[in-house]
């Protein structure tokens, strides 16, 4: 559903979306919107954050002057080209000393939690859309990272996002993983996440000012909640940007994409391989052909180890 007012509000919402993306960024409805994402520095309480801005750039600017604006609008310094490969994030729980506890302790898993104030999609679908992003990375088979996914246990906060700088206060770690909506700073930002790289916390926030979709076929003037919360907590996870086209994680927004490609399955496992069981065996090995007495071996094969 494109958003959660009453039919006989329908046309005011879609006037007051008209006004927003004609003011914000420039691009009126019925035009797919150009998006690119950049990366900034910034301090925390002393400590050394990321920041990754996701931008809609308008109709005849300059991209990365856009995105490099969006950048400095949350108090960050962009990133020169040579200095970024990956995001520095690596969550520690996944390489202590028992590799046995991975997938079944709630402090083995990343726990990432939801405030749905001002979520544009009808009856939370900003939620579940959050928990399916959490299913395709949790998936890839290779790879023991993990979010903490069951059903029937409430993803929901009133927290902000207390990384975020659009929240009110000042920016702090609280050792939450939070995602929220929020109107935020600046033309053009359609999502941020901060995070850190010397701490294990991630705070996400996607831009009310914008118009939202979670329905399967999203019309080319909104921007699908799942395919950007997707490429968000790929950052969250660990991953910078991808060359390959079509990836979850390059580093621009087209079309939906709520499916990993070959690509990002590998940049996961790369960062949090699962290790296999580790040991040896030893012995002889026989060529069963060789013989049709079942109570003996047959001939030793030479050479086999």
């Amino acid at each position: 559903m494109m958003n959660g007012k009453s039919v006989a509000g329908m046309s005011a919402v879609l006037a007051g979306l008209l006004v927003a993306m004609i003011g914000l960024s420039g691009q009126a409805l019925g035009q797919s919107p150009r998006v690119v994402s950049k990366f900034g520095h910034a301090q925390v309480e002393g400590r050394d954050v990321i920041v990754h801005v996701t931008v809609v750039v308008p109709p005849g600017a300059n991209a990365d002057r856009v995105a490099l604006d969006a950048v400095r609008d949350q108090g960050a310094r962009p990133f020169q080209s040579n200095e970024f490969s990956t995001s520095g994030l690596v969550w520690d729980q996944f390489f202590d000393t028992d590799a046995t506890n991975d997938f079944d302790t709630t402090n083995d898993f990343v726990e990432q939690n939801y405030n749905p104030d001002g979520d544009p999609t009808f009856l939370g679908e900003g939620e579940i859309a959050l928990r399916k992003t959490h299913g395709t990375w949790s998936g890839v088979g290779a790879s023991k990272f993990e979010f903490f996914e069951f059903e029937e246990v409430e993803l929901l906060t009133d927290r902000c996002p207390s990384l975020v700088k659009e929240c009110k206060g000042r920016q702090f770690f609280d050792g939450k993983n939070d995602v929220a909506w929020l109107p935020i700073k600046g033309c053009c930002t359609l999502a941020v996440t901060w995070y850190s790289t010397s701490v294990d916390e991630a705070d996400m926030a996607l831009n009310t000012n914008f118009p939202w979709s979670t329905d399967t076929h999203t019309p080319p003037d909104y921007f699908d909640v799942e395919t950007v919360m997707l490429h968000e907590n790929g950052h969250v996870l660990g991953l910078g940007h991808s060359d390959v086209e079509g990836a979850v994680m390059v580093a621009t927004y087209s079309a939906m994409r709520r499916s990993l490609t070959y690509d990002d399955a590998l940049g996961v496992t790369s960062l949090y391989p699962l290790d296999g069981p580790k040991g040896s065996i030893s012995g002889t090995v026989y060529d069963d052909a060789a013989t049709t007495d079942a109570a003996t071996n047959g001939d030793p094969i030479p050479g086999a180890t």
